[in-house]
């Protein structure tokens, strides 16, 4: 299975232990643009739909696409009640390109997963000529501390692939700006990060811990064995731990170009 596929197999998971974004982060977004009940908001990677709530506030119209169908099926239930919401199960590449249409492009922790060659050019052509794109990614933030350096250690042994791209975030975030700044198509105007804690148990650590691609795809027996680890290492912090969390946002304006 593909690691973009895999965030379908358990929507109801991704919706109850994904973090929400913090509440400064759509602050900021809104402080960018003037968004109301005629404005019109594309969403790409809308997975299990956490991130509309903010959005529907506004009493905007939302198009939300992903290539998960049980993702968009979720979505639409959980929503029903919004009437301004079509969600539809497609990807990025094969959806149509309504010239202008939107006010606002939105992905959060999604955007990566699109072909690079075609993304930028397509949400130029998507957005109105005042409209503005915001990416966003979230990760968990590592520390040092006997907690941290415990799993590490045992990450090591059973999960050492994983452990590798932990330790290249730095890299694969510096690589994700440069390209959009080098695709041509688009200026970042703000560029912040955010940072929160959330206090998890062992079954809450355990079911964010099986949101993330590459861990969804551990062999089960060896989820067995990080699942006794992490019960034993919750047990020494009497089944607490603060988990720090950091979100970058990237607000882009269209550049101008010359056809």
């Amino acid at each position: 299975m593909e690691r973009k596929l895999t965030f379908n197999k358990n929507p109801d998971a991704y919706f109850k232990y994904r973090p929400d974004y913090p509440v400064d982060l759509y602050h900021d977004i809104f402080e960018s643009i003037e968004l109301d009940e005629n404005s019109y908001l594309l969403d790409i990677g809308v997975g299990a739909g956490k991130e509309l709530i903010p959005f529907m506030q506004k009493n905007m119209f939302i198009d939300a696409i992903d290539i998960g169908n049980n993702l968009i099926d979720y979505t639409n239930q959980k929503y029903s009640n919004y009437k301004k919401l079509n969600s539809i199960c497609i990807s990025f590449e094969q959806y149509p390109v309504y010239q202008s249409k939107y006010d606002i492009v939105f992905s959060a922790t999604a955007f990566h997963w699109i072909d690079s060659n075609i993304k930028y050019d397509k949400v130029h052509k998507l957005l109105k000529e005042n409209g503005l794109l915001a990416l966003c990614w979230q990760r968990s933030e590592p520390e040092i501390n006997d907690f941290e350096n415990e799993l590490y250690k045992f990450y090591l042994k059973k999960i050492p692939d994983i452990c590798k791209y932990s330790k290249n975030k730095e890299i694969i975030h510096s690589n994700r700006k440069n390209e959009i700044i080098n695709s041509g198509f688009f200026e970042i105007v703000i560029e912040k990060k955010y940072n929160w804690s959330i206090s998890l148990n062992y079954p809450d650590y355990c079911g964010l811990f099986y949101t993330f691609s590459k861990h969804i795809l551990i062999n089960d027996n060896v989820k067995q064995e990080i699942n006794k680890e992490l019960e034993n290492l919750f047990y020494k912090r009497n089944n607490a731990y603060n988990k720090e969390f950091q979100a970058i946002l990237y607000i882009c304006k269209k550049s101008k170009i010359n056809n």
